[in-house]
């Protein structure tokens, strides 16, 4: 029998249940695929499933969906974790190269957690915060003028509505950890491969963590461009770019872009440096 507990007003299904077991299997349920990823459930230990998240599939709430997996909330006893399933239609057998690139992250503190993993699932750290646009481009947190807007203040608890000051030196704090994090993963030679679609890939935890997230697309062997990548992002161009720079006062985008140059020419210490002090 199918059993939905709610705990903490969300929802948690049995692994054994009907609904977990087409998740399972996404987009094509397959009996002998599910009965082998049971097994693996069990080796994990995962009790139940957490129905919650913005991404919807079929009408069931996950946390997220890509092209090669979906990642849903989890429990095993009291410890509240992510797993990230791999889809059965991916083009990759295994979770073999994703475990080894987010073992590499966590060897220098970057990325959620691994915890555990099989051929088919992730076990790690779940990360409760939003994401980088939403942070630094939503409505509900800061008006045109860059001061806090008084008429939705109290619209979403998630943010820490304080004076215009605090918010650039919090805007200042994040800019500078992801720059950090980026110049440490291209110190080790670890290219993310997504950080070009940034929206996706850093999550902002409420205490003004940073974690940047998924690494299925790393590699070791291609080039790394994961500081120039973020920096075309958060300080060159688009939505969240334009947003920062209203908050907070950057060079010139030809300066910024000659210092990217100079450290794509010789990744340095110094070179990094040179565009880290920029965020003052």
């Amino acid at each position: 029998m199918t059993s939905i507990i709610n705990e903490s007003k969300e929802k948690y299904l049995d692994i054994y249940s009907k609904t977990v077991s087409t998740l399972l299997c996404y987009p094509r349920f397959n009996y002998d695929i599910y009965a082998g990823r049971l097994k693996e459930l069990e080796r994990l230990k995962i009790d139940k499933i957490g129905i919650s998240g913005k991404t919807i599939i079929g009408g069931i709430n996950v946390l997220g969906k890509g092209h090669r997996s979906i990642v849903f909330k989890v429990k095993k006893k009291d410890s509240i974790l992510a797993l990230k399933v791999r889809r059965i239609d991916s083009s990759r057998k295994n979770n073999h190269d994703e475990v080894f690139f987010q073992k590499m992250a966590n060897s220098i503190n970057i990325g959620p957690k691994l915890i555990d993993y099989t051929d088919n699932f992730l076990l790690m750290e779940y990360i409760d915060g939003i994401k980088i646009k939403d942070y630094f481009c939503d409505p509900n947190f800061l008006n045109k003028s860059g001061t806090v807007d008084q008429n939705n203040k109290n619209k979403n608890k998630d943010y820490n509505y304080l004076d215009t000051r605090k918010i650039i030196l919090d805007f200042k704090k994040i800019l500078r950890e992801i720059l950090f994090q980026c110049y440490m993963l291209d110190s080790i030679h670890l290219d993310h491969g997504e950080l070009s679609y940034i929206d996706n890939h850093v999550i902002v935890e409420k205490k003004d963590k940073v974690k940047i997230i998924d690494f299925e697309s790393a590699s070791v062997e291609r080039k790394t461009i994961n500081l120039s990548s973020v920096i075309h992002s958060l300080l060159l161009f688009g939505p969240i770019s334009s947003s920062i720079r209203q908050i907070i006062k950057l060079p010139e985008k030809n300066e910024i872009i000659n210092l990217v140059k100079k450290y794509k020419q010789k990744p340095s210490r110094d070179s990094f440096d040179d565009i880290f002090i920029i965020i003052k």
